[in-house]
């Protein structure tokens, strides 16, 4: 069955769509409650929506798991569930969830390429994990649910807006998946977020999540706060990227908590926070340069600050840096120290080797007060030649140049 556009079709209480090869609507579809209770929709006929398409109340219901497949619009106003029904959301297909209250598609629903989810109030609930490359809105003051307890969502498109709530279920993450560059914009809270995209996830916004799990590739931070208590993962191939202002903020105890943060998407430089007692929240970033020049032999080209958010306890701070890469000029093996710029001069923690392994490191310890922080100490001497050199003339005499072998002597 076809519906011609500028034609409406509206199925009233409890109707049974069924014995269709499909339903193709051109223009207007409605499902409507009239005389009001538990009102169940039976569809049992695919429908292809060119036009739009209003589910405005009763619970829709497949029994056979037919497919609503849109191109057009599909409002979503109901607080209803739809049971065995599928959604497939395709490119120029926009889906909208418009009123303050809950609504559940316990279908499969796969937000392809092009297609557009906007969540402009209340909830919408996705019960079935999915792989989406579409993009999806979450608007102030309204939530999207990932529900789904044992498999976790894909996230392949370029373009996620959260300024309301991102849920996910028990356990599960959403992961940000794709093969091209992504980006989380928006200023939102986010439940459990993974990252494992080689081309990175940019974040321009403020984001609050409560678990990251840094898989692969890189998040890049705007001039926004990522703020997040638990984080799996992380590594040189997996790490936040403090591009612009942002830090990356996040809970510490007695026990070393490593930020995995680097000042560029291609430069890993983490910091290692340990309190001596109690706890702390700390907000860190790192930059290539000094933001004030440091009066020593050598130096670690970078500059973590720190900041702390709450907590007054003693810190352990590390920091971590490549060798000879992130030095200049190349320091020494020893007299190597963690300075920290207490607004009018670097002052010193004390002094001792680098340790290197992989990366090299440095400790300061039982730190109470927290600004910009770098690395600095001896560099390496020159190498000299062992030898000086030598210009054989006649006979017996010599004249000598330093710096390379001595002549052999003539017999």
């Amino acid at each position: 069955m076809t519906l011609p556009a500028a034609t409406t079709f509206i199925a009233y209480d409890n109707n049974i769509i069924n014995g269709f090869t499909g339903i193709t609507n051109n223009g207007k579809m409605e499902f409507v409650i009239v005389i009001g209770g538990n009102i169940n929709h039976t569809v049992e006929s695919d429908i292809t929506n060119n036009g739009t398409l209003n589910w405005s109340g009763g619970n829709m219901i497949s029994a056979s798991g037919k497919t609503i497949v849109n191109y057009g619009t599909f409002n979503i106003p109901a607080a209803n569930f739809s049971f065995g029904l599928n959604v497939v959301n395709k490119s120029g297909g926009t889906v909208n969830r418009t009123t303050a209250n809950n609504q559940t598609l316990s279908g499969a629903f796969t937000n392809e390429t092009g297609g557009i989810v906007n969540v402009t109030n209340g909830t919408l609930t996705l019960a079935a994990a999915g792989t989406h490359g579409g993009a999806f809105l979450v608007n102030t003051g309204t939530t999207l649910s990932f529900a789904n307890t044992t498999t976790n969502s894909q996230i392949t498109g370029a373009t996620f807006t959260n300024n309301g709530t991102v849920s996910v279920g028990t356990g599960r993450y959403v992961v940000f998946s794709g093969s091209a560059a992504q980006t989380l914009s928006g200023n939102g809270s986010f439940a459990s977020l993974a990252v494992d995209n080689p081309a990175h996830l940019s974040i321009p916004g403020a984001q609050t999540l409560t678990n990251l799990d840094l898989l692969n590739g890189n998040i890049l931070l705007g001039n926004s706060d990522l703020v997040v208590p638990n984080i799996a993962g992380g590594g040189a191939s997996s790490f936040v990227a403090t591009t612009g202002t942002g830090r990356l903020q996040s809970g510490t105890t007695t026990t070393a908590k490593l930020f995995h943060i680097g000042p560029s998407a291609t430069q890993y430089n983490p910091v290692t926070l340990r309190n001596v007692s109690l706890t702390s929240t700390f907000a860190v970033r790192v930059q290539v340069g000094l933001d004030n020049p440091i009066g020593a032999p050598a130096k670690v080209d970078r500059q973590w600050d720190i900041d702390r958010i709450a907590g007054t306890a003693g810190t352990d701070v590390t920091l971590h840096w490549t060798s000879p890469d992130d030095e200049s000029p190349v320091l020494s093996q020893n007299n190597i120290y963690v300075a920290r710029w207490d607004g009018a001069m670097w002052q010193n923690f004390a002094s001792g080797p680098k340790s290197c392994s992989g990366l090299c490191s440095r400790t300061a310890s039982g730190v109470t007060t927290f600004s910009p922080f770098t690395v600095a100490g001896d560099a390496v001497l020159p190498v000299l030649d062992a030898y000086p050199a030598a210009t054989v003339t006649a006979g017996q005499n010599t004249t000598v140049t330093p710096g390379a072998a001595p002549p052999i002597r003539p017999v």
